[in-house]
């Protein structure tokens, strides 16, 4: 028999508690100092008005602004961003358990959440200073409210995945496939067309506001944050392994040659741009320029491509 929702929101009310204790201590007492410290570093440098304005492309327009506000109203910054991201892992955990309690029974939903919760990955993400506890937050969110059939639902599914595009671009495609998802499940066609457009609502609103944002930062109509061009080339590239981003080693020897800057990367591929072009190379040119590259080298080497991608290499 299924067991009433009032009960199952209690049991994910308290294995969200659980994972916030539990991530808790661990993230401030097991785990070694936090990683990769762009971020903070990017939004203090913001503060002093030490960041370059095309900069900010460079980074999760959600987690890079999280950053700044948190540093405008906290003395221990570090330490509160650290207990928001607990607070989202530990809410992707109540979402995971309300997935899975959909299709299967309760004992098999609790122990998904609780191996979610104490999986390696996850417990590292979450005491790191990189945007991904957000974005499995947000993506498990969407798939919990697109799974149902209310207009509140679409509206908050629309919502989650609004979110999920400010923190990172990558789940673009999702936009497209709900709306067909939406189609074929519901025959009646005034019921999939509202719940079309009130899911497009909050995307549209989050997908014009980074286009508006982009389009005054660098001067070029984009909704696309975070340099997929230089990334897709990282990935790509004569020394990709496919399981890692991998730079080129002149990135790193060029290094003591250009402006310190955190996650400089992006900047110097920028820079090596405009100097072989010999022009402002925009950022979506700079973009195009590595992409274009890293497909080149695709053609002219498919089979180490695709020894790659099946991980033969």
């Amino acid at each position: 028999m299924k067991q009433p929702f009032s009960e199952n929101a209690r049991i994910c009310l308290a294995l969200c508690l659980f994972s916030i204790l539990l991530l808790g201590m661990i993230v401030f007492h097991a785990l070694p100092p936090p990683l990769f410290w762009k971020y903070p570093m990017a939004a203090q440098s913001y503060l002093e008005g030490g960041l370059k304005e095309e900069r900010l492309v460079d980074f999760s327009p959600f987690y890079l602004h999280l950053h700044i506000l948190i540093r405008k109203f906290f003395q221990e910054p570090n330490g509160v961003i650290l207990w928001i991201q607990i607070l989202a892992t530990s809410a992707a955990s109540g979402f995971l358990f309300v997935l899975v309690r959909r299709y299967c029974t309760l004992p098999i939903a609790m122990l998904a959440a609780l191996v979610f919760m104490t999986q390696h990955s996850i417990i590292v993400y979450t005491g790191t200073f990189e945007p991904e506890p957000f974005m499995v937050c947000f993506i498990l969110g969407y798939l919990v409210f697109a799974l149902q059939r209310s207009r509140s639902a679409a509206l908050l599914s629309g919502l989650f995945l609004g979110l999920s595009l400010l923190v990172r671009s990558n789940f673009f495609p999702l936009v497209i496939l709900t709306l067909v998802a939406y189609k074929l499940r519901e025959k009646n066609r005034r019921i999939w067309i509202r719940a079309g457009i009130l899911f497009l609502a909050p995307v549209i609103a989050a997908v014009t506001f980074l286009t508006v944002r982009n389009t005054v930062i660098t001067g070029t109509v984009t909704p696309f944050v975070m340099n997929p061009g230089h990334v897709f080339f990282e990935g790509n590239n004569p020394i990709s392994t496919g399981e890692s981003a991998l730079y080129p080693p002149l990135i790193y020897d060029s290094r003591a040659d250009f402006p310190s800057g955190p996650d400089y990367r992006h900047e110097i591929y920028r820079l090596f741009a405009r100097r072989i072009a010999d022009a402002s190379v925009s950022i979506s040119e700079s973009n195009r320029y590595w992409m274009n590259k890293a497909k080149n080298f695709i053609i002219d080497h498919p089979g180490r491509m695709l020894t790659v991608v099946l991980g033969l290499g």
